[in-house]
């Protein structure tokens, strides 16, 4: 028994992956020779118009079934291909026990292509991920070095100058070291605010949605635009590759539309949804 049903089962792998011109043929085959076991040896003379037209009509009905099976694994591979170009990657050719052994091939093969482009895709961010994060290395390193270095010279310029300030100078000298001792300081606001737009401490410190207010901030303090940052809850855990991606794509949104469009308000709002991070940025303004 066993070896039997080892052999049906071989035999209908071998019958439903057939191609169709085989199954047709078969089940013709298979029809009209039960149809002329009939009209010779069981039908009288009289009925063996009645005998020849439902055999016709079963090799019609059984052509139908047969057709109508293998074309739905092209309708199945129309769907997916539907889906694929919808935005869902992960569609797949299901399998059919009765498709053509050829459209079962195409499928397998339209298969073995999404599944490379899912790898290659994941590839692709793992690359840019990776070309953000060691472009935001480089810009916190060069700001670091700025804070570090350049403004602990400028304050000691600064320091310096209230020192001779203090120690009575001529009228003029006192008032260029006034002048220098003032340069000194806005050099040094400058410089804080330009190693923050390198690259905002607060972002590591606080967590995005800081560092976007703190964008905010920056953004309504160079033009006229409210800037409205909406988190939504109370707390947002972002990890740190995801947060210099966003608030690098916030950042620039923000200033195409203030350069481009003219906003009165620019919405910023941040969550989580499906255990994703989601960051919508829309503003009122023309556009381009």
């Amino acid at each position: 028994m066993p070896k039997l049903r080892t052999y049906i089962a071989r035999l209908r792998r071998v019958l439903f992956r057939a191609p169709l011109l085989g199954k047709l043929a078969g089940a013709n085959a298979v029809v009209g020779a039960v149809a002329a076991g009939l009209l010779l040896f069981m039908a009288p003379h009289g009925e063996r118009q009645l005998l020849l037209a439902l055999p016709l009509a079963v090799s019609m009905l059984v052509n139908l079934v047969l057709i109508r099976l293998a074309l739905r694994q092209l309708e199945e591979l129309g769907e997916t291909m539907r889906r694929v170009s919808s935005g869902d990657l992960f569609a797949r050719v299901g399998r059919s026990p009765f498709a053509d052994d050829d459209l079962a091939q195409i499928g397998t093969t339209v298969n073995t292509l999404l599944d490379g482009l899912i790898a290659e895709h994941a590839r692709v961010r793992e690359l840019a991920a990776r070309a953000i994060e060691s472009a935001d290395d480089e810009r916190s390193r060069i700001a670091r070095g700025l804070n570090e270095s350049t403004a602990q010279t400028l304050a000691a310029v600064s320091l310096r100058t209230r020192s001779a300030l203090a120690h009575g100078a001529s009228p003029e000298l006192a008032e260029e070291l006034g002048v220098i001792r003032e340069l000194t300081v806005d050099a040094m606001e400058e410089l804080r605010t330009a190693s923050q737009v390198l690259y905002p401490s607060v972002l590591d410190d606080l967590g995005l949605e800081a560092a976007l207010r703190w964008l905010g901030r920056r953004l309504e303090s160079q033009s006229d635009v409210e800037v409205r940052v909406e988190p939504a809850g109370p707390s947002l855990e972002v990890p740190r590759p995801v947060a210099r991606a966003l608030y690098r794509v916030a950042e620039e949104a923000a200033a195409n539309a203030t350069r481009h469009g003219a906003p009165s308000v620019i919405h910023m709002p941040v969550g989580m949804e499906r255990g994703r991070v989601t960051l919508v940025i829309t503003d009122d303004g023309g556009g381009f």
